[in-house]
């Protein structure tokens, strides 16, 4: 299956692999992870480390106890995996909405 071969030519070729989980698998655990995985992206930015979240392989039920086992050992919740690598390429700024404009008082 070639996407399935893509997805393992990635997760194998990755530099770095990461893996955010947590004790719980609640909505606010979900919205911590992405906190946090923001902080790591908007850091790994500043320091010319490409970031590339790689969600497709949590997307498939059966895998997510493999991979926590894989990362952790424990019995944890994997909630967010990445690949980091140092690049050459410069990250041009994004645009950013202001607070006010997605959330009101």
């Amino acid at each position: 299956h070639k996407p399935i071969k893509a997805d393992a030519d990635i997760v194998l070729n990755a530099p770095l692999l990461a893996l955010l989980s947590t004790p719980t698998n609640d909505r606010l655990a979900q919205i911590h992870t992405g906190q946090v995985f923001e902080r790591i992206a908007l850091i790994a930015t500043t320091l010319n480390i490409g970031i590339q979240p790689l969600s497709q392989i949590l997307q498939v039920t059966e895998l997510k106890p493999q991979v926590s086992k894989l990362f952790t050992g424990a019995a944890a919740f994997p909630q967010m995996a990445f690949r980091l690598g140092y690049t050459d390429v410069a990250q041009d700024a994004t645009a950013r909405k202001q607070v006010e404009s997605v959330v009101t008082p």
